[in-house]
């Protein structure tokens, strides 16, 4: 699939088809993210996939009111856990690693849905990533900033097209 074919595609996908996502097509998502852009190339993130039903479950309780239940039904996850001691623009450099991997993504046939963590709460009150943290290993002094949700689409998204898109944001 063509850059703009896949960026026109790519949705987010909240329900899934059961299925797990083939390893070399999740490894080329993961891949993606690692070649994001990063600030002064310092890569101020740690990526952690998250596979099996039972974490996954788990983890679709990280956010109140629901916001991350498609996590259950995914065949995987990424935990994006950024480093805001190595750079000032870890949000930043994070926020590419995302925008990486769900490009790579819907050029794979793949959906996603970004779960944002920063400033999210559990319904038990800790923050999310507290709550991620009780289960997974937190790289030290990290936070987790964002969870892509992926897995195989129980609908295919309709690709936009241009007369779709915002024109009017645009000052030329």
């Amino acid at each position: 699939m063509e850059t703009t074919d896949a960026l026109m595609c790519r949705r987010s996908v909240r329900r899934y088809a059961e299925g797990e996502v083939p390893d070399e097509r999740l490894r080329a998502v993961v891949a993606a993210g690692l070649a994001a852009a990063s600030g002064r190339g310092l890569r101020p993130w740690t990526l952690q996939v998250v596979r099996g039903t039972d974490d996954l479950v788990w983890l679709a309780a990280c956010r109140q009111g629901g916001a991350a239940s498609m996590l259950a039904g995914a065949s995987a996850a990424v935990l994006v856990w950024g480093h805001p001691q190595q750079a000032d623009t870890w949000v930043e450099d994070c926020s590419l690693v995302m925008g990486n991997m769900m490009a790579q993504a819907a050029s794979e046939g793949l959906g996603t849905c970004w779960v944002q963590a920063r400033g999210r709460f559990a319904a038990d009150g800790l923050s999310a990533g507290a709550y991620v943290a009780q289960r997974f290993s937190a790289p030290q002094g990290a936070e987790l900033e964002c969870i892509l949700s992926i897995g195989i689409p129980a609908q295919p998204p309709q690709p936009r097209t241009s007369d779709q898109l915002p024109w009017d944001r645009v000052i030329w």
